[in-house]
């Protein structure tokens, strides 16, 4: 694929933050307008990071790395692991629903409720910008929603389906980002991925 646009964690950024704030899609369906969300945190890890081949070690041999997977699904283009990046997201509840749930007694406010499902179709269309915009620019986005669901894991006495990109749940990811990704250098997106 032919890269057409020198894409940043910046630009990335904005992005994902612009569709936050503007997207029609953005609403609890009260009535009034009210968005699901305000913002995103969103942070970036490098494919060659050690942290993946640790969840392959201490999940199981079937957890795939992120160059596992581009290597599968995308068999047509050529990039090594340090030329990935694992982008994540997380969309915090917003303090008024956070507040309505705290008064709910013995069912969650309907506040939540409907961050639970009009959230999740706004995440939904997220997903869907963001990968449309990085595949307009010439990159190849892969998303974990993409693909089949991985096995299942019964380490540590638990089942645990993981499912998607790396086989894994999305909470892996972004608590990967937060232990990898806290360096202030600017990083620059490369072909396949962010350049650290």
């Amino acid at each position: 694929m032919e890269n057409s646009t020198n894409i940043t964690g910046d630009w990335l950024r904005d992005l994902i933050r612009d569709f936050v704030t503007a997207s029609p899609h953005n609403t609890m369906r009260t009535g009034t307008e009210e968005p699901a969300w305000d913002d995103a945190l969103i942070g970036f890890a490098s494919g060659a990071d050690p942290i993946w081949q640790q969840y392959k070690e201490y999940i199981g041999a079937f957890h795939w790395t992120p160059w596992e997977v581009f290597n599968q699904h995308c068999p047509e283009e050529s990039a090594g692991s340090e030329e990935l990046t694992v982008v994540s997201w997380v969309l915090p509840q917003r303090e008024a629903v956070r507040k309505a749930n705290r008064r709910a007694k013995k069912y969650p406010a309907e506040e939540w409720a409907r961050i639970r499902v009009y959230g999740e179709a706004f995440n939904v269309a997220l997903r869907h910008h963001v990968a449309g915009s990085l595949k307009e620019a010439g990159h190849a986005p892969l998303l974990r929603c993409w693909f089949p669901t991985g096995p299942s894991s019964t380490r540590n006495g638990f089942p645990m389906l993981l499912p998607g990109l790396n086989a894994m749940p999305p909470m892996r990811p972004a608590w990967a980002l937060s232990v990898c990704a806290t360096g202030s250098s600017p990083r620059r997106v490369k072909p396949c991925g962010l350049d650290r």
